[in-house]
C-alpha cells in the first residue's frame, strides 16, 4: 500500500516520479477516474449539496422571522387577497379546471359551427348546394360586405408567406384549380344532377324542383359516412 510522507527522502527513490507535494506532505498521484478521487467528488458534491439547502432553509428562516409571519405563509397585497377568496368561492380548482377545459371545447364547437353556417350562406347566395358546398376541403374564410349591387361575398385568400388577399367569393370558386372538378356537384341545376320537375314541360305541377335534390341530401346526411369525395356522393362524374 502506498503511504503518504512528510518530507521527499522518505519516499522511497523508485517511488519519488509517482509522488507528489499537496498542503505540505507527499502523497500518491492518483489519476482522475481512480475510485477513491471519484469517490471524493461525489461525497464533496453531495456535501455541497446539503450546504446549499441549509443555506436557503436559513434564509427563509430569516425572511419569516423579519415579516412576523410564520413558515411556510407569504405575504400577498389586500386585491390578491381578495381575488383570492373569489377564486375559492368558485370551488375545488380540479372542477375549475375542469369547467374551463369544457368551455374550451364548446368555444371551438360554437366556431365549427358558425363556420358551416357561414358556408352554407356563401352557398345559397352564390347558387351552390348548400350541402356539397360544406364538404370541400381547405376553403378559405369568407366575409360579406353590402354594396350598391347588394351583398358580396369575398374570400380571404392566404399565400404561402401568410399574406391575406380578399377576391370574389364566385371569382375565387371558380378558378381555383381544386375545385373547377366539383363544380357540377355545386350546382344543384346542373343538367348532371337528376332533379325531376324543373323542365319546362307538362308535368312539372308546380313542384319544388329542388325537391329531390333536397331529399337526397337529407338522405346522404342521415346515412353517408365520414368523408370529403364531393363528386362522388352527389352522384356527379369528373369532368374530362
Amino acid at each position: 500500500m502506498l503511504k503518504t510522507y512528510d518530507k521527499l527522502d522518505d519516499v522511497p527513490e523508485a517511488l519519488r516520479e509517482h509522488y507528489k507535494l499537496i498542503q505540505g506532505r507527499y502523497v500518491p498521484e492518483l489519476s482522475d477516474d481512480h475510485p477513491v478521487l471519484v469517490t471524493n467528488k461525489t461525497l464533496l458534491n453531495e456535501k455541497n449539496a446539503v450546504e446549499a439547502k441549509v443555506g436557503e432553509l436559513t434564509a427563509d428562516l430569516e425572511s419569516a422571522k423579519a415579516s412576523g409571519l410564520p413558515r411556510g405563509h407569504v405575504a400577498v397585497t389586500k386585491a390578491e387577497g381578495e381575488l383570492l377568496n373569489e377564486v375559492k368561492q368558485l370551488g375545488k380548482i380540479e372542477d375549475i379546471k375542469a369547467t374551463l377545459a369544457e368551455h374550451e371545447t364548446l368555444k371551438t364547437d360554437l366556431a365549427t359551427r358558425k363556420r358551416a353556417d357561414t358556408l352554407r350562406s356563401v352557398a345559397g347566395d352564390l347558387g351552390y348546394n348548400p350541402d356539397a358546398f360544406v364538404l370541400l376541403p381547405n376553403l378559405p374564410d369568407f366575409e360579406s360586405r353590402d354594396s350598391k349591387d347588394g351583398k358580396k361575398w369575398f374570400a380571404k385568400v392566404k399565400d404561402d408567406k401568410g399574406v391575406v388577399t380578399e377576391r370574389l367569393a364566385n371569382e375565387f370558386i371558380e378558378g381555383s384549380d381544386n375545385l373547377k372538378p366539383l363544380l357540377p356537384a355545386l350546382k344543384a341545376t346542373d343538367s348532371n344532377v337528376q332533379v325531376p320537375g324543373s323542365g319546362s314541360g307538362a308535368g312539372g305541377g308546380g313542384k319544388d324542383p329542388f325537391a329531390s335534390a333536397k331529399e337526397f341530401a337529407k338522405n346522404w346526411n342521415e346515412s353517408a359516412k365520414a368523408g370529403t369525395d364531393v363528386e362522388s356522393r352527389f352522384g356527379v362524374a369528373k369532368s374530362a
